[in-house]
């Protein structure tokens, strides 16, 4: 029997979001309504509702890149960006240089990086001519934990990076930053540290255990960042 989105299966071990045609499967906490849409996308419409209007958004934004200049007047720069050559902080420090902050872009190398996206963060920086701080991973390190992501069977497999990149920035006065709302609200929240830290074991990480270090916010985490500028 050929199963459509959003009817569960005959022998009703699986359902499908008809909109999104995520499963319960991948998910186990997605829930269908009786249209067959799943909460997923009930909370990405709920947070799309919840955006300002544009007249609203550019008012907003004035104002914080107002207090951005004025906190930053006797620091060398206004605010930091972290940047892995992809489209959205990308437009974040351009936006940036349009604002006319002065900003330090950090990017958190973890050794998949691509010629494209190292082409893009150069691009970048010549383009805003902002300054440039690359932070590099302790490789065999971050490989164990990302492998550990494997095993546990968590989709988001680019969390290790994200909590990586935003502990190199910790002790930053001031962050700008920007996510793509249509992009991450979707994403169910089975995938991410909870997922992990529920079905992940010692056992999981090879080299020494201490998977959970990466999540814990201190200036001693399970990298050893080498500095590099650009």
């Amino acid at each position: 029997m050929l199963w459509e989105p959003g009817l569960k299966l005959m022998n009703g071990s699986m359902q499908v979001c008809k909109r999104c045609i995520m499963d319960n499967v991948n998910d186990p906490d997605l829930v269908l309504d009786s249209d067959g849409v799943c909460n997923h996308c009930h909370n990405f419409e709920k947070a799309v509702a919840k955006l300002p209007s544009k007249e609203r958004a550019q008012k907003e934004f004035e104002a914080l890149t107002s207090r951005i200049k004025t906190d930053g007047k006797t620091k060398k720069y206004d605010c930091l960006i972290g940047v892995s050559g992809g489209v959205d902080s990308t437009y974040l420090a351009h936006v940036a240089m349009k604002a006319g902050l002065r900003t330090l872009l950090v990017h958190c190398d973890n050794g998949w990086n691509s010629e494209l996206a190292v082409q893009n963060i150069k691009n970048i920086c010549k383009y805003t001519g902002f300054d440039l701080y690359t932070l590099v991973l302790d490789w065999e390190e971050f490989k164990d934990i990302q492998l550990s992501f494997f095993k546990a069977h968590v989709v988001d497999l680019e969390l290790p990076y994200d909590y990586a990149l935003t502990v190199t920035m910790y002790k930053a006065a001031l962050c700008c930053n920007g996510r793509n709302v249509s992009a991450k609200k979707l994403a169910a929240q089975q995938d991410g540290y909870s997922k992990y830290k529920r079905h992940s074991s010692p056992a999981w990480a090879t080299k020494n255990g201490n998977f959970s270090a990466l999540f814990i916010f201190k200036t001693k985490v399970f990298f050893r960042p080498k500095i590099k500028i650009c």
